[in-house]
């Protein structure tokens, strides 16, 4: 990550990884959370699906290899400390970094626990 950051622009100083546990109520709130809060959704749509529909099913696939009822999972993320090189760099790396990347974020069904 730390070469994608300097090819956006960035010098990284710091970097942290920090692990959590994360909890959902439902398979169904998981899905939901993929879905929305990743690059999945654009993603989806410009394949020219509808994200409802995809979420019905990941959520109906996710209950089915989890059984019903709340969930958790191990979650990581990143923080790095850094700073922008030139505001000029700083564009140009994005529009680099992201031309360049197809997301792929989709769980794996042994990484999420049924409670």
């Amino acid at each position: 990550m730390a070469v994608d950051l300097a090819a956006a622009g960035f010098t990284v100083e710091e970097g942290l990884e920090l692990a959590l546990e994360g909890w959902a109520a439902s398979t169904a709130d998981v899905a939901a959370g993929f879905l929305a809060g990743t690059p999945m959704h654009p993603a989806i749509e410009q394949r020219g699906e509808h994200v409802a529909v995809v979420r019905t099913t990941v959520a109906e696939d996710m209950t089915a290899r989890l059984g019903r009822g709340p969930v958790s999972a191990l979650m990581t993320t990143y923080v790095f400390l850094g700073a922008v090189w030139t505001w000029d760099a700083l564009v140009s790396g994005m529009a680099e970094l992201f031309s360049t990347r197809t997301p792929h974020m989709v769980p794996g069904a042994d990484v999420w626990h049924h409670k």
